[in-house]
Formats: structure tokens, sequence, C-alpha cells
């Protein structure tokens, strides 16, 4: 996948801020946190091409990354919610606690908090070792 991006502003930890054109896929989904009105997303990554302001250049990425990517956001919080929910019934089950299903829920929601501290450090592994899901590939 390849999108065209203008570069805005040149940070001085070696990074860039670029403005990339929203498109038609991204339609009213509002995952960005973008509103639909907004036609521009900012996105800040490292300047591996020595890219000015003004500059158009072209961002890529690998299909195999974003699935990677979606798979670790999406399955990880939803395998940590349900065992800690079917933990959590069978720890009530055991120890006769009032309510089971009030239990296995209140576990579960411990669990999917415990997960996103995991996809933080996962996050921040991944930021630190400069293996970022999009890359400036070259000047356009």
């Amino acid at each position: 996948m390849e999108e065209i991006a203008v570069v805005t502003k040149k940070l001085d930890n070696g990074m860039v801020e670029l403005e990339v054109q929203r498109n038609a896929a991204c339609g009213d989904c509002k995952a960005c946190g973008n509103s639909s009105e907004s036609s521009k997303h900012i996105v800040i990554l490292k300047d591996t091409i020595n890219a000015q302001p003004g500059d158009k250049v072209l961002l890529s990425t690998e299909s195999k990354n974003i699935l990677k990517y979606t798979l670790i956001v999406y399955a990880i919080p939803f395998a940590f919610l349900i065992i800690g929910m079917i933990l959590g019934y069978y720890v009530a089950l055991t120890y006769n606690l009032y309510d089971a299903d009030i239990f296995s829920f209140i576990l579960g929601m411990f669990f999917l908090g415990v997960s996103y501290l995991i996809l933080k450090l996962i996050d921040n592994k991944y930021f630190k070792n400069n293996d970022n899901i999009l890359k400036i590939s070259k000047k356009i």
C-alpha cells in the first residue's frame, strides 16, 4: 500500500511531520480519531531520505504488517477478556461466591486492562526498534 504525503515540518530529533490526504477508503469510520470533515491526517515518521518542508514523499507499507498489527491489536485484548471471564467464572464457582457472573465480568475487565498494558509495551518496543508500519520510501 502506498500513499503520497507532504512534509510540513522537520523536527529536531530526526523526525518529520507529514500531512497525508484522506482517501476514499477512510469513509466515515473515525477509527483514527479524525472527524469526517477533516480531509488530512498528520503523521510523524523518521526522516530516512532527508526530506525538507514542502517536499512530496511516498509512504509505503506491506500488507503483512497491517495484518500483523491488526491481529495484535484485536486478538490480544479479546483473548485476555475471554480468559479472564472464564477464569473468573470458575473461581467464583469453586469458592461459592455470591454471583459468578458479576465476578466473571469484573475479572474479565481486569484482564482486558492488563492486555492494554501489554499492548502499550509492544507498541513501545516496535517504536524504539523503528519497526513502524509506515516508512518514507522516496521523494516524488
